[in-house]
């Protein structure tokens, strides 16, 4: 009966142990030889089991036989089933270390390629192979990362713009020195343009200090150098535009104190060939004085075109009609080898500007392109078109300060001719610059200032041996306002003057050969060196004075400051402002404020006298 028991356990030990086995045989697909091999010695072990059940009631064997027959099938049994338990838990073990493997390299796969940039490990042949590097090499090259693996395809080296090859090879320094790498450099992408990256890495050395391998990692830094790039062109834009304005500033200082001088120059020459004969000996001398001065005034215009503050009188402007009306001064100016090329659309908008001054710029602008062309053939081109913003002038143009919000006109002049160094782009529009033998660089400060005063922007390129573009932009004109104008109108030159005239200017100069010419005309005339003196004397004398000349510019109390406190003592004082500034911003500076008139430093006798008959004629048909 004992050995009955122990054979039956025998049995479902076995039955057990092959049930599992086969079950894990068709679960465990990596496990299947082992688990067949456990299957066979159940199978052997059962087949036994069967012969000596049958063998039993026979009692085929002897008892220490049967013994030991039943002990070792026991052990066996035993042994094949803790062999299958063990299996299926080291089975599960490893499973369990491969998925967290699996997950582990999912989530190093999903930071490696999330990552802006390459993440690769380097041999440490002389070819740098890259044994491994993420999928996003290929937005930085083009090129899949299995073409980069062993240099199966090609090289990362293949890849570096031919320039920065020595840059990339320099990290060799770095890595025999123990010590970490970073470098820039830039690679050519398979659709040819350039990317800036960065490249950090450090070798692997092992105990023995043997070199390993190379880790790092590459990124694009395109987006940063192209701002680092923009913000120092706007940084030297913005140190250029100071300087430019710095010298506009003392352009127009020292413009007025020379027209200051002019204006006594020409105004005591004038009264001089007054009081000369045609055929005095010292007539002629006079006038070539006169002549002198007229050619330094234009000089001073010049000037105060370059500061932003000469005299224009503002009109509407069509573009095309302009053009085309000096379109016959501009052939005469340009080479006969030059071709010139008018493009400009008949319904461009018009602009408010001066139309002397604008005439200015396009003639500055066409006779330089002409001149950079020389006497080879080549084509100047204008162009022009509408900008709906401002936002759409391009970054590095010179922009002026209050520049509207709205609509601009842009007008290109492009040649064909030898191009600009950075050195001269860079001082292009400083007065005095200039690279012509015989020039008084004087033209593209005049073009810079003019602009500026027109509330517009200028912008230039060029390239050494291609040819220059200037390109302006002039807001477009809007509904202009009914301010006050000073126009001057012409009248016959037997008109007298009379009255009492007040003369206020802080040079004695000027006062003196103001006093001349008003007498001339037939004023009479009471002088103020300043504008509070100007007030004392109003006050005792305002029922007898007919009108004020002030000059704008004076210590302590200014022309505006002085009006103000005239038309506190006598709303209805006529004051005429004499200045050498634009007489647009003499109008901006007293509009509706009741000012009679302006007069241009330096005038002549005739444009004195022209103008106070205007104002006086005006102000006696009003009385009327």
């Amino acid at each position: 009966m004992i050995e009955n028991t122990i054979l039956a356990v025998i049995i479902a030990l076995q039955i057990t142990t092959a049930l599992f086995a086969i079950r894990l045989f068709w679960s465990e697909g990596r496990s299947r030889a082992w688990l067949l091999v456990i299957l066979i010695f159940v199978l052997i072990g059962f087949r036994r089991s069967t012969i000596l059940l049958f063998a039993l009631p026979g009692s085929t064997y002897a008892p220490q036989q049967l013994l030991a027959e039943l002990v070792v099938l026991f052990s066996l049994s035993l042994l094949l089933l803790l062999g299958v338990f063990g299996m299926h838990y080291f089975i599960k073990r490893l499973e369990t270390a491969n998925e967290t493997l699996r997950k582990q390299g999912f989530v190093f796969r999903s930071m490696v390629e999330n990552i802006p940039g390459a993440v690769y490990r380097g041999n440490v042949d002389t070819d740098s192979a890259m044994s491994y590097v993420s999928d996003t090499i290929e937005v930085l090259t083009g090129y899949p990362a299995t073409d980069f693996i062993d240099n199966k395809v090609r090289s990362f080296g293949s890849v570096i713009h031919e320039e920065d090859t020595s840059i990339w090879y320099s990290r060799q320094k770095n890595i025999a020195e123990k010590i970490p790498y970073e470098i820039r450099y830039r690679l050519r992408h398979v659709t040819g343009h350039i990317l800036h990256v960065q490249e950090k890495g450090c070798g692997v050395w092992d105990e023995s200090g043997t070199l390993l391998w190379l880790n790092g990692f590459i990124w694009d830094i395109t987006e940063r150098i192209e701002a680092e790039e923009t913000r120092l062109s706007l940084e030297r834009q913005v140190q250029h535009t100071q300087k430019l304005k710095s010298l506009g500033v003392l352009s127009g200082g020292v413009a007025h104190d020379f027209n200051n001088l002019l204006m006594a120059i020409l105004g005591h020459s004038e009264l001089a060939l007054i009081e000369l004969n045609d055929t005095a000996p010292a007539c002629s001398s006079v006038k070539h004085i006169q002549k002198s001065a007229y050619r330094a005034a234009e000089l001073c215009r010049q000037l105060l075109a370059y500061s932003g503050r000469g005299a224009f009188e503002i009109k509407r402007i069509g573009l095309h009609h302009l053009v085309l009306e000096i379109l016959e001064l501009l052939k005469t100016s340009v080479s006969k080898k030059v071709r010139l090329d008018i493009n400009l659309p008949e319904d461009l908008p018009s602009i408010s500007g001066d139309t002397s001054q604008i005439t200015q710029i396009i003639m500055n602008l066409i006779t330089n392109a002409s001149e950079s062309i020389n006497d080879n053939a080549g084509t100047i081109t204008v162009t022009g078109n509408v900008l709906a913003s401002t936002d759409d002038i391009p970054v590095g143009a010179f922009i002026s300060d209050g520049m509207p919000h709205g609509r601009y006109i842009c007008i290109d002049v492009t040649d064909t001719g030898c191009g600009m160094s950075l050195e001269t782009m860079d001082r292009i529009f400083e007065p005095f610059f200039t690279t012509k033998v015989t020039g008084r660089g004087l033209g593209m400060a005049a073009v810079m200032g003019i602009v500026h005063s027109h509330k517009g922007a200028l912008w230039l390129t060029s390239e050494e041996e291609v040819g220059t573009t200037f390109r302006v932009f002039f807001p477009v004109a809007k509904k202009l306002t009914n301010s006050t104008t000073f126009m001057v109108r012409s009248k016959p030159n037997l008109w007298k003057g009379s009255g009492l005239i007040l003369l206020v200017d802080d040079e004695e100069e000027l006062l003196q050969v103001g006093e001349k010419m008003l007498s001339h005309i037939g004023f009479e005339v009471i002088t103020a060196t300043n504008g509070r003196e100007a007030l004392e004397v109003f006050k005792t004398r305002k029922d007898a004075i007919e009108a004020v000349l002030l000059d704008l510019t004076m210590p302590d109390m200014d022309g505006k400051e002085t009006f103000c406190e005239l038309k506190k003592l006598d709303e209805n004082v006529k004051v005429i402002i004499v200045s050498g500034f634009s007489l647009q911003e003499i109008e901006e500076r007293f509009n509706n404020m009741g000012l009679l008139g302006a007069l241009h430093k330096p005038y002549s006798m005739k444009t004195l006298k022209e103008t106070l008959q205007s104002h006086f004629d005006e102000s006696s048909s009003d009385e009327e």
